[in-house]
């Protein structure tokens, strides 16, 4: 019998990692991601044997670009793409883990894990240049880590030890797992019986696995992130189209669905859980990182990638609070059709403009292939057309993205000049100089392409006649 129950566990293990890379390999061999990011990312990857370690952008993301730059510089872009597929396939095993610690239902086990392994979400993190894949991959192991000490209290301090170091690891991949990893560690500590000075060789291990691998620059940044100074309640509502497509609406009805009938029976488990949250360290951080991520994601209601963590969190508490395993499996398929088919309800024009549309229309992993060979034309054509505009207007240098530098040359796509509509924004007064650089703009959206519900206009080519000088309505004057 105990033979069986390891063939089970094992097949339903193989079947979700079978799945998860048929769905990956569609778009592996195109282009190499959606997000303009990751063209920043292979640039400095291109330069590393000449100049070392330098920030990607922003203030730079260790440990992610410790791996990857001598990894593009030497074996070539491929094999970036193929790194996230391995950690893809590391995260459905970590998070396989969690839920067997935490359930032992075979079926609970396999339909959850298979919920992640065919979201939009991890199935595009899967093969595309950036440090996506790697930040949920540690932190996860991180919480895998703390959710194993609660079981096994003989080797309490190793693991804990462990799950430190991988939740620094995973901050030094993206920062912001900052709120992840304090999250979790505030509310383990004051839900679980731990000395101080316990307390202070864990938080100790932590920053340091955190901190020390930014050492490794050569040069820094001191560009920090942009927070747009849009009015509060402009954010919310961009907040809320986000979340909104964070999840899709199929999987949002689902949750819906099962927190209504919940409410209506009386569920316990919803008491429960309100009246457990300063006595379990589960419950703790689940309201701790909800209410940190969700005030981060307003300040920045544009960078979905902020949220992937929260996706397996999500599916990973449904297990704890013992959701039946219908909902579970209502859930995984409303993750897994927007891959295919999905519903939307706004439409983009050329240049990005959204209005609302709704309807159905193409899947993900058809638009996220568009959105790649979008990016991949960026770079083979458009930046070569803006070098050529830049020597018939005169200018050594130019830049593709919006500056804060004056007397320059700016080409940027129609949809970046938000960035010059502020008088200022936090670290780049974009707005101040915008009438002391030459702007050029033209009609290509700059979106990711892993944005839920909304039906993307296809790119189309351009020619020099698609780029216009653009002219703040306050300046009297462009530079010549």
């Amino acid at each position: 019998m105990e033979n069986w129950i390891r063939i089970a566990k094992k097949s339903n293990y193989l079947a979700v990692l079978l799945i998860g890379s048929l769905l990956v390999l569609q778009n592996l061999s195109f282009g190499y991601s959606s997000d303009l990011d990751s063209m920043f990312v292979i640039q400095k990857s291109m330069q590393f044997l000449h100049r070392g370690y330098l920030p990607s952008r922003s203030w730079g993301f260790p440990l992610y670009e410790f791996a990857i730059y001598p990894l593009i510089a030497l074996f070539g872009i491929e094999s970036a793409k193929i790194y996230s597929l391995i950690l893809y396939l590391g995260t459905i095993l970590i998070f396989h883990l969690i839920i067997q610690t935490i359930e032992r239902n075979l079926y609970t086990q396999f339909i959850s894990t298979l919920a992640w392994a065919v979201s939009p979400l991890a199935v595009i993190s899967g093969n595309t240049i950036l440090e996506t894949s790697q930040g949920v991959f540690l932190a996860l192991l991180g919480l895998y880590f703390f959710v194993k000490s609660v079981k096994n209290s003989k080797k309490k301090t190793l693991l804990l030890l462990l799950g430190c170091v991988s939740l620094g690891f995973a901050t030094a991949t993206r920062p912001d797992y900052f709120i992840f990893s304090a999250s979790l560690l505030i509310a383990y500590f004051f839900t679980q019986r731990v000395s101080v000075q316990f307390v202070l060789v864990l938080s100790t291990t932590w920053l340091a696995s955190a901190i020390f691998p930014f050492l490794i620059y050569s040069e820094w940044n001191p560009t920090l992130a942009v927070i747009l100074p849009d009015p509060i309640i402009a954010k919310i509502l961009r907040a809320g189209l986000g979340f909104l497509i964070f999840l899709g609406l199929p999987a949002w009805a689902v949750l819906g669905y099962w927190l209504l009938t919940s409410l209506f029976s009386k569920a316990r488990h919803l008491e429960n859980w309100l009246s457990s949250i300063r006595k379990e360290w589960f419950y703790l951080f689940l309201f701790m990182v909800t209410i940190l991520y969700l005030i981060r994601f307003i300040l920045l209601p544009d960078e979905l990638e902020y949220l992937i963590i929260m996706l397996p969190v999500i599916i990973i508490t449904l297990v704890y609070i013992k959701t039946p395993n219908k909902i579970l499996t209502l859930f995984a398929i409303a993750l897994f059709i927007p891959n295919f088919l999905q519903i939307h309800l706004f439409s983009s024009d050329t240049a990005g403009n959204l209005s609302v549309n709704p309807g159905i229309s193409q899947g993900i992993i058809v638009q996220e292939r568009n959105m790649r060979l979008r990016l991949e034309y960026f770079q083979n054509t458009i930046l070569p057309m803006i070098n050529e505009l830049a020597v018939l207007k005169g200018y050594k240098d130019y830049f593709y993205l919006p500056s804060n530098e004056p007397n320059i040359l700016v080409v940027i796509p129609e949809d970046q000049l938000r960035f010059y509509n502020n008088s200022t924004l936090h670290g780049n007064n974009y707005g101040i100089v915008r009438c002391k650089q030459k702007i050029i703009t033209y009609p290509f959206y700059t979106y990711r392409g892993w944005r839920q519900s909304i039906k993307w206009q296809e790119w189309r080519p351009l020619t020099l006649e698609d780029f216009k000088e653009y002219t703040p309505s306050e300046c009297n004057s462009t530079l010549d």
